[in-house]
């Protein structure tokens, strides 16, 4: 009898473990699962992506950072402040594209040895590849940006340039990143331009005219060298234009001449104080604009 109960006892008890570990499972697996609804990933589902794009050759924009320069950092608080999830692109991604040889080969002739201006037409083909979307340089940051446009690309997904030929902001479907990569291809042998970047070359195709590529003049893109009145004033009335802000290497320098660039810098600029700079104009403009009431995604 003993036996028995110490049996039975023994059954018992292991049925009670069987149903604690099935209960702390069940536990473990809600409380994962409540995990994984709460997170950013899944609540940003539908947040628009901003793509950049991004290759190190210049160790002096690095700063020290093991990856990514300064100002990758800036572009991406910023973008994600107003809104968006970002992604960088790189010479990997434009790879992954079926013209990528074709590319290459044509762009070398013209810098054989340039690389950042090789890269600079790879980027193309990066978005093309992964399937087309919004892509700004690592130095625009939105200022006035209509997120609800962002959430599916403006006239249709044709090829639009919001900066003029300047390739600052861009957006298109995969389809026209590859059509207009291809014609700006075809462009490089005959270009009249003396320095066939790809920034020229879009100069050439909107002067073509004959590309059904849409060229913004008005102002969607503003530049920093007209947006203080004297030194850490910001004119906020031309702050409310465009929909971004490009913090060119050539507009901080203008920035920097005029004598009120926001931090303590030396010229010629390196990658931190064009950085540190960027991101001081930014809050400055929040600070005395109002400038943080970005209008980010609704939940459904």
């Amino acid at each position: 009898m003993k036996s028995q109960r110490k049996a039975g006892k023994a059954v018992i008890l292991c049925v009670l473990g069987v149903v604690c570990l099935f209960g702390i499972n069940l536990e473990t697996n809600l409380l994962r699962r409540g995990l994984e609804e709460d997170s950013p990933k899944k609540k940003d589902s539908k947040r628009p992506i901003m793509h950049t794009f991004y290759e190190t050759i210049n160790a002096k924009d690095l700063d020290g950072a093991s990856r990514d320069p300064p100002m990758m950092q800036v572009w991406k608080d910023e973008w994600e402040k107003a809104g968006f999830d970002t992604k960088v692109l790189t010479l990997d991604d434009a790879k992954k594209h079926p013209d990528f040889e074709t590319m290459e080969i044509a762009v070398k002739k013209p810098f054989p040895t340039d690389t950042y201006n090789q890269l600079c037409f790879y980027r193309y083909l990066a978005m093309a590849a992964g399937g087309g979307g919004w892509m700004s340089d690592i130095d625009t940051f939105p200022t006035h940006f209509p997120i609800e446009e962002a959430m599916t690309l403006p006239n249709n997904g044709k090829f639009t340039s919001f900066q003029g030929h300047v390739p600052g902001l861009l957006s298109a479907s995969a389809d026209e990143w590859t059509r207009v990569a291809n014609i700006m291809v075809e462009d490089i042998p005959t270009s009249k331009q003396g320095h066939p970047s790809d920034m020229m070359i879009l100069l050439d195709l909107y002067q073509q005219g004959t590309h059904d590529i849409d060229f913004k003049w008005q102002g969607d893109v503003s530049k920093p060298s007209l947006i203080y009145k004297e030194a850490h004033k910001v004119d906020c009335e031309k702050m409310k234009e465009g929909r971004a802000i490009h913090m060119s290497h050539h507009s901080l320098g203008g920035v920097f001449k005029s004598g009120i660039y926001p931090i303590e810098a030396t010229w010629p600029l390196e990658g931190k104080e064009r950085a540190e700079g960027a991101r001081a104009i930014m809050n400055e403009w929040r600070e005395q604009c109002g400038g943080s009431s970005f209008p980010h995604v609704k939940e459904a």
